[in-house]
């Protein structure tokens, strides 16, 4: 058979698939034809559906995709500045420097430390015949098997072990003695990982300088700066001015943000009475995550 000849019939063979169906159609053969139609219908939706996936609903999934990438973190607003007539401050705000947890980035501390202190044990492994001159050993450590209960409570000992680790490495930085409370952190963990934990609130300038010097970017610890409110003239008027505490219940504005840092409100006087004016709106952070909702770096 020549080269033509295979060219022929390789075209040959190639056309009648795709004139299969309407082949079908020309025949006398109602059944057939209904099959035809049903397989030139399937085709139709085929496409249809692709379609409609690839080029009418793709601005839909990425910004699914987007969604579910960041997680957003409200940042709370600074309050506004109360002055009297001749233009004298009554209240303002001043910056306050925190030592704050990250716990997004302390997971591969908190995985490691899961991993050494699982418990292992030692297993004798056979050796294949053809491996009698290899020196390696014959005992190979696996782990032991656990509960779901027992893996819950490693996990969280591992935690516990990595944080209070960083917690006295600081205290010995800042030559201060600081406290670390178990509940507390649980708690905050349990919440949202991606909210800073303090450990330190209202750090002065020497601590502030001893921490600079002993900084490292893998620590999984950062100063956090926050606003706090500030009286130049002391308890002079506080029963007109009024005062400010810790806010923790939620309003409209907190179904933009998926996690919500701690805001203050003002209570009786100036504070309380014009709160909404002196309260502002809250910013953003928008931080990046991976496919297990840890904070995902570059």
């Amino acid at each position: 058979m020549c080269l033509n000849e295979i060219h022929i019939v390789f075209s040959l063979r190639k056309d009648s698939g795709s004139m299969l169906i309407f082949d079908l159609l020309k025949k006398d053969d109602p059944q057939l034809r209904v099959v035809a139609i049903l397989l030139a219908g399937g085709f139709l939706v085929l496409l249809t559906g692709l379609w409609w996936v690839q080029i009418v609903t793709t601005n839909e999934y990425k910004s699914h995709l987007e969604t579910q990438s960041y997680r957003t973190v409200s940042i709370p607003a600074m309050r506004g500045r109360i002055m009297d007539c001749q233009g004298r401050v009554l209240a303002e705000n001043g910056p306050r420097y925190n030592l704050s947890l990250y716990f997004g980035d302390l997971s591969g501390e908190f995985q490691r430390e899961y991993a050494r202190l699982r418990p292992m044990k030692m297993a004798a492994r056979s050796r294949p015949f053809w491996d009698f001159w290899n020196g390696s050993s014959l005992v190979a450590r696996k782990y032991l098997p656990l509960s779901k209960y027992e893996i819950g409570k490693l996990k969280w000992q591992a935690r516990y072990d990595v944080a209070n680790g960083i917690v006295a490495k600081m205290s010995r930085v800042l030559e201060e003695p600081l406290t670390f409370d178990y509940k507390g952190f649980t708690r905050a963990y349990q919440s949202s990982v991606y909210v800073p934990y303090p450990i330190s609130q209202g750090l002065n300038t020497a601590e502030i300088a001893r921490f600079e010097e002993n900084y490292s970017g893998n620590m999984g610890v950062d100063l956090d700066v926050q606003t706090t409110r500030i009286y130049p003239f002391g308890k002079t008027a506080g029963h007109v001015l009024g005062y400010v505490e810790r806010d923790d219940s939620s309003d409209d504005q907190d179904e933009f943000f998926n996690y919500r840092l701690p805001d203050y409100r003002g209570v009786v006087g100036i504070e309380g009475g014009f709160n909404k004016e002196l309260h502002g709106h809250p910013g953003e952070e928008l931080v990046t995550v991976n496919n297990l909702a840890r904070i995902f770096h570059s």
